[in-house]
């Protein structure tokens, strides 16, 4: 048998059995289980992180997919910030901004 101490980690070894430990009145305070219980719990959390972590790498694939390219976003702000200087707006960005709209005038599309 296996002693476990953590009052989350027994509540957890108990939900991944299906049992509820507020419900079925478990002493999670000094809550003994067998090994197996112990490394099934863990596999399961295990599962768990993995699972989290490919749902956060597939939301992150799909909104890179739908966003507008670096290249169009960047575009976007230096575009804002030009509109912004002509209207005599002091911007922190002046420099980059006259590098940027240099080459942009080099090289026109």
């Amino acid at each position: 048998m296996a002693k476990i101490n953590n009052k989350k980690y027994a509540s957890f070894v108990l939900k991944t059995l299906g049992i509820d430990p507020e419900k079925d009145s478990y002493d999670i305070d000094n809550l003994d289980v067998s090994q197996d219980v112990v490394d099934a719990a863990e596999a399961s959390l295990d599962i768990a992180s993995l699972e989290a972590k490919e749902r956060a790498l597939e939301l992150a694939a799909k909104r890179a997919a739908e966003y507008p390219s670096i290249g169009d976003q960047l575009d976007a702000i230096w575009k804002q910030l030009k509109a912004s200087r002509i209207r005599g707006e002091v911007l922190v960005t002046n420099d980059i901004l006259d590098k940027v709209l240099a080459v942009k005038k080099k090289y026109q599309k």
